[in-house]
């Protein structure tokens, strides 16, 4: 009975990923969706954490310490509902295989005096018709100390801002791998967790976001419940 219950949950979870991919590929699909829109935020639900899926913005920076942080990264995450919990991320840029589909993201991206994204560049996400739920914003640090807690295995990024595509490829090779090892912990009903990191020297000097620290926290818990096997999906550029 167990076994037929994992595989509905699973087969759930699937049908879900793949309208989430059905979704992302609305962002490329057409010259019309090419030009910004204005911008229409999504209905937030960072301040109060919900059980249905949450889609979220992850945006990886080179040092947001620095005077002027540079992007080398965006994905998309997919968190299944709290019935169903899995995990589902794409790669939206750069694309190694079709650098100028995303690019005006690239061009559109920059930060604030007070270190968040400009709202030039949510217009500029908005016309991929994407609706999303919150965003982190992080840089390798954050990365190497979040990925020594879930996996007890400290990543060293060393993939630096592209404008090649073998740059481009680095950084997908580089942060997929971060993602497998997200995957096989999810995949593992044990839990290897390591230590956890101490938030205060890693927010927000390396990490900020317009979730609450207690929405990141249940939306972790929700996708990783304990003794569950998650299912978790890392998909290419749309």
């Amino acid at each position: 009975m167990k076994k037929a219950q994992g595989f509905i949950l699973i087969v759930l979870f699937v049908a879900c990923g793949v309208i989430g991919i059905l979704l992302a590929n609305q962002f490329v699909g057409s010259d019309d969706q090419k030009t910004p829109e204005p911008v229409v935020y999504p209905t937030r639900t960072a301040g109060t954490p919900g059980d249905g899926q949450t889609n979220l913005v992850l945006l990886r920076v080179d040092d947001l310490s620095s005077s002027q942080p540079q992007l080398v990264s965006i994905w998309i995450a997919f968190l299944g509902p709290v019935d169903y919990p899995g995990l589902t991320v794409m790669m939206l840029y750069p694309n190694p295989d079709a650098p100028d589909q995303v690019q005006s993201l690239a061009d559109a991206f920059s930060l604030s005096e007070d270190k968040l994204p400009v709202q030039g560049f949510w217009q500029e996400l908005a016309a991929y018709k994407f609706n999303w739920d919150g965003y982190l914003l992080v840089d390798s640090q954050a990365i190497t100390a979040v990925s020594g807690w879930i996996n007890n295995n400290q990543v060293q990024l060393q993939a630096q801002p592209a404008d090649s595509p073998e740059g481009y490829r680095i950084i997908e090779d580089e942060e997929t791998s971060v993602f497998r090892n997200i995957c096989s912990t999810l995949g593992n009903a044990e839990d290897a967790a390591g230590t956890a990191p101490d938030w205060g020297s890693i927010i927000p000097l390396h990490m900020r976001t317009d979730l609450t620290f207690e929405a990141m926290m249940y939306s972790w818990g929700k996708l990783n419940p304990p003794g569950a096997i998650t299912p978790c999906y890392i998909l290419g550029n749309p």
